[in-house]
């Protein structure tokens, strides 16, 4: 069960950030021209990158403290749906012929993702020095 919290924290990120991001491409008027280049960037870049740095740090906020300190399970809380969710956005992308769009989404996802593990290990570091 506490893996599921974790893993229901992220699910619940990246559908927000997806559905905010849709949103405000839609009332944006924009096209498919606006998802290549720099568009690409500004739609699918910087908003996987808030998303997964969210996701990575709220899976380990619900992850209990008590299994903070099994490295294997932590890290499974904190990563299994983001890396799924980059799978399945590399392979949407791919099927739909969007090579660009889809790898700079990657690439923030990925950013995103280990400023959420650096983070998480900077707090920690804190928490420890007296």
């Amino acid at each position: 069960m506490d893996l599921a919290r974790s893993w229901l924290a992220a699910i619940a990120v990246y559908l927000v950030v997806a559905t905010a991001t849709a949103g405000t491409a839609v009332r944006a008027g924009a096209e498919d021209d606006d998802f290549s280049g720099d568009g690409a960037l500004l739609w699918n870049a910087l908003p996987m990158l808030a998303a997964f740095f969210l996701m990575v740090v709220l899976a380990a906020a619900a992850h209990p403290a008590s299994e903070r300190d099994r490295r294997t399970r932590n890290a499974i809380a904190i990563f299994s749906i983001p890396c799924l969710a980059v799978v399945a956005q590399l392979l949407v992308g791919i099927a739909q012929g969007q090579a660009g769009a889809t790898a700079m989404g990657t690439v923030g996802a990925l950013a995103g993702a280990a400023a959420g593990w650096g983070f998480l290990v900077l707090i920690r570091r804190r928490r420890r020095t007296p």
